[in-house]
């Protein structure tokens, strides 16, 4: 009986304060911004709830599209959050640093309080530059970046395309994807499938891939020169190439490419590892 009485209590309530309890609002804003970047430079972005998309161009200049997004109980308390977001662009000897700065005052809070706050970043700069991009919570992409690529998130997947420097990826919950990359991959993730293709024969030393739950993947030309050593705790080890020692009872691969060359490691907890050619 009093379970009856409780639920029937709950859906007056709910007939009552539904419609300004449960309302979904969303606003959005998009702020654009341009930042002067020498040869060489250094573009570092990060926000903490949303995306970062960031591709090469051939101009001079950084150019940077923030989208602001709020959702709350209702639209002037949504216009609020939107208002508290602030995009900072600031050029400073040779580096471009991009920030989202996110409302601090009651982000999800009570029973009754459904809000959120969210900056995705698109974004275009030098060919030559180095770029260092972090998220908290959101996907990453890199796109043709000529100079050393840094990518973090906790929460999201990683892609980069067309990476000619050394390249640093990391993520706690997804997966990395690395495709026609010419420099070394340092990769790691906890959560998350890894995979990297290698377009280079000249292959440099760091390269590095290793998650804790998910499958790794590598593919490489046939004329590359690389010192494989690959290993599995649960999951199977395997390889197109020709040659080299595999313990399958102890999941491991030791692989000599070409006369063997900077080496290359592959480690997974959970999951199999395949070495394919390109």
């Amino acid at each position: 009986m009093k379970i009856w009485r409780f639920a029937i209590l709950l859906a007056v309530v709910s007939l009552i304060v539904g419609p300004a309890v449960w309302a979904d609002v969303e606003e959005e804003e998009t702020v654009e911004r341009t930042a002067t970047l020498g040869s060489g430079g250094r573009v570092v972005v990060e926000t903490t709830n949303g995306s970062i998309k960031v591709e090469s161009w051939s101009g001079s200049e950084v150019q940077v599209t923030a989208r602001k997004k709020a959702r709350a109980d209702d639209s002037s308390r949504a216009r609020e959050l939107l208002s508290e977001i602030e995009i900072h662009v600031e050029e400073r000897g040779g580096e471009v640093r991009i920030e989202a700065d996110m409302p601090s005052s009651g982000m999800g809070s009570g029973w009754f309080r459904d809000e959120s706050a969210t900056v995705s970043f698109q974004i275009k700069m030098p060919a030559d530059a180095e770029l260092e991009a972090r998220s908290r919570n959101g996907s990453i992409e890199a796109r043709e970046i000529g100079g050393r690529t840094r990518l973090r998130t906790s929460n999201g997947s990683i892609k980069a395309f067309g990476v000619d420097g050394a390249l640093q990826v990391e993520s706690s919950n997804g997966s990395i994807k690395a495709y026609d990359v010419n420099g070394p991959v340092n990769a790691s993730t906890n959560n998350g499938s890894i995979t990297a293709e290698v377009t280079t024969d000249d292959l440099p030393e760091g390269f590095r891939m290793k998650t804790t739950n998910g499958s790794i993947e590598l593919e490489l030309d046939a004329g590359v020169a690389a010192s494989i050593s690959a290993r599995t705790r649960n999951g199977s080890v395997s390889t197109d190439f020709p040659g080299g020692t595999q313990d399958r009872r102890r999941k491991t691969l030791e692989l000599d490419l070409n006369g063997g060359g900077p080496r290359v490691e592959i480690e997974s907890t959970n999951g199999s590892i395949r070495v394919r050619e390109h």
